[in-house]
């Protein structure tokens, strides 16, 4: 699970929010999974969260053959077009898994749709600052990856209605607000400017979020 943990610190240093958790301990295999009410299967990851009392309860699925497979083609060392995919859903259970937990150390909530706009903000920024390490240039990676993130993809069919309205109405929101951030880039060449509106961008409610995309 050491890819998870990789992921986890990559979006909390993004964001300068530190959840406190470690992932890796709230991870839950098939079976387990199974058992927990909510359980889809089809779905390559899932995050289960339930109130008890004063605690908050959490559970992080993500799919083996998934783990598997960034493991053995290390996105770190290099993200291409073979392993973006699984990087992308890993990336997104991660996502959800520190907002929750963020927004719970801040006694803030979070509705889920804001979960699914940030986990494809989250998507396209830890993304290109990776793509940048690996010696990319900002200015030729960002559109790019906005197209195969935000335009060239598909809806899982075990979504249901409302899940896949709230899928498409979180990527639109993120479409906007990436592109908006990857021309701010290419005007004023300044990624340190990209950083403060991602992590001014994360504190933001749904609200604003919606009208700052």
């Amino acid at each position: 699970m050491a890819i998870l943990r990789r992921l986890q610190r990559a979006i909390e240093h993004l964001h300068g929010a530190k959840s406190g958790l470690d992932v890796r301990a709230y991870v839950v295999d098939e079976e387990t999974r199974r058992e927990i009410p909510g359980a889809c299967d089809g779905i390559p990851e899932q995050l289960f969260v339930r109130e008890n009392g004063d605690d908050l309860e959490m559970a992080l699925y993500v799919a083996p053959e998934i783990v598997a497979q960034l493991e053995s083609d290390d996105p770190f060392a290099r993200l291409h077009h073979g392993n973006l995919e699984p990087y992308a859903v890993a990336l997104e259970g991660v996502s959800h898994f520190v907002l929750v937990a963020w927004r719970a150390s801040c006694e803030r909530p979070v509705s889920l749709l804001e979960l699914e706009i940030q986990a494809e903000v989250d998507k396209f920024v830890v993304s290109w600052l990776l793509l940048s390490r690996q010696g990319q240039p900002f200015v030729h990676t960002a559109l790019p990856l906005i197209e195969r993130l935000f335009e060239r993809y598909e809806l899982r069919e075990e979504l249901t209605g409302e899940e896949s309205d709230r899928y498409e109405t979180a990527t639109r929101v993120a479409l906007r607000y990436c592109y908006a951030l990857a021309r701010s880039f290419e005007q004023h060449r300044d990624f340190g400017q990209v950083r403060r509106s991602v992590r001014h961008f994360y504190r933001k409610g749904l609200a604003d979020k919606l009208r700052a995309a």
